[in-house]
């Protein structure tokens, strides 16, 4: 049932791609015989595209959820905004050996220390949802320093998640050794 809702509700393309190709066929068939069925299945493959777009963008699948939950760490990071950045961490988190309290001083820290233009991923996130947890593989560059600086650090990241009510939050993070992917 995965296929489904990664098709239906995350990445609607091959969708629209059959629907298009369909109306491509309607198109010659109602160019050919010039009766009014086939621009009105013409019509309806255009609202069944209209209809997948709206389920896309109504749903909000896990996945999505800790994709947007990665895309605003990355964000907070940038903005150097080590609360924002820690709001995502579960009250229970350990990783590097530290709690929740001490990551954010070390976040602090650090973003005070460097500076941090962009976070960006440099290959879409590998995420698994195993009912309330999800693992998850991240690989990004972090572009830092000033003006003209050539600055970038890859970095990867086994990140592993638990849903806290209607929000995913990290429960542990451990960085890779090969930030490539």
């Amino acid at each position: 049932m995965q296929w489904f809702e990664k098709t239906f509700f995350e990445d609607p393309f091959y969708v629209y791609v059959v629907l298009a190709l369909a109306g491509v066929v309607c198109l010659g068939m109602w160019r050919a015989r010039r009766q009014f069925q086939w621009l009105a299945a013409i019509a309806v493959l255009g609202l069944l595209a209209a209809g997948a777009h709206l389920l896309d963008r109504a749903v909000m699948t896990d996945r999505e959820q800790i994709r947007a939950a990665l895309d605003a760490m990355a964000d907070a990071a940038t903005r150097r905004d080590a609360a924002a950045l820690t709001d995502h961490l579960d009250d229970s988190y350990r990783g590097w050996g530290l709690r929740k309290a001490a990551v954010r001083v070390a976040a602090e820290v650090a973003l005070r220390r460097y500076s941090i233009r962009a976070v960006k991923h440099t290959a879409a996130p590998q995420i698994k949802v195993t009912g309330d947890r999800a693992d998850s593989r991240v690989y990004i560059v972090i572009h830092h320093g000033g003006e003209g600086s050539l600055g970038r650090y890859p970095m990867g990241w086994q990140v592993e998640w638990i849903r806290r009510g209607d929000r995913w939050k990290v429960q542990h993070a451990t960085q890779l050794d090969n930030p490539l992917p």
